[in-house]
């Protein structure tokens, strides 16, 4: 549906490529398609389709291209999983006081990165 002013639906003003951490991203999973490559994703009742990164560098490189597209979609939808089993590790009552102090220093730290506050 479109919003009350009558313009884009709010996924799709969503999924224009903001980069405030804060803002909702385009719902996962995230795919590839076609040639040029790029990284989609289908949401709402209606599986409304967008583009949610281009991965197109330039014609002689589909290879590299494709490459650069499927790490996006493997890191961005293992994000919630990585993000939970860090937390799960840090909280997680048999490993109160067990984990190394390194080991726990890497898993603030990709916390922090993963929550996009370091």
């Amino acid at each position: 549906g479109r919003d009350d002013q009558g313009g884009a639906p709010e996924a799709a003003r969503q999924a224009q490529g903001r980069c405030d951490m804060e803002q909702k991203h385009t719902p996962l999973p995230w795919y590839i398609e076609g040639s040029p490559t790029k990284v989609r994703a289908d949401f709402g009742a209606a599986r409304f389709r967008v583009t949610v990164a281009d991965c197109a560098v330039d014609p002689t490189l589909i290879p590299q291209d494709h490459a650069n597209a499927a790490f996006i979609v493997r890191a961005v939808n293992a994000h919630d999983a990585l993000l939970g089993a860090c937390k799960a590790a840090l909280t997680h009552p048999l490993l109160d006081g067990v984990l190394p102090d390194d080991m726990v220093h890497l898993l603030r730290a990709a916390i922090t990165a993963g929550e996009g506050k370091g």
